[in-house]
């Protein structure tokens, strides 16, 4: 089974999300810090990260540049507005990352997912 992390704060969104892709998926969920996500990069190896935005700012770029460090050609979904996209500094981000606009339906967000596996 495919290994997904999710990270954001723990809010209706990411647990929406989180309930929807565990239906397909091995999904753990990080909170928003550094020593979170590095924690649970170690320990689970993900497939393909995911973070929800909601709630980010500039404050969190490091944390995005850390990400691709510990996740050498691992694909990264950012999912938030456009505002919150440049919030982080999204076109800093380097490597395979795909922004993903909110509003956006768990449906395309499976979709997206099965894409990066190469189930569809």
């Amino acid at each position: 089974m495919k290994k997904i992390l999710l990270i954001g704060k723990l809010n209706e969104i990411t647990q929406s999300i989180y309930s929807y892709l565990q239906t397909e998926f091995s999904i753990q969920i990080s909170m928003d810090n550094i020593e979170s996500v590095r924690g649970m990069v170690r320990i689970n190896k993900p497939d393909l990260v995911i973070a929800s935005l909601v709630g980010m700012d500039s404050s969190y770029s490091d944390m995005f540049i850390e990400i691709q460090k510990l996740c050498v050609g691992v694909p990264l979904i950012v999912i938030g507005t456009v505002n919150e996209y440049r919030g982080i500094h999204g076109d800093m981000i380097q490597g395979r990352v795909e922004f993903l606009e909110r509003p956006v339906s768990n449906e395309k967000i499976m979709t997206q997912c099965k894409k990066h596996f190469g189930e569809i």
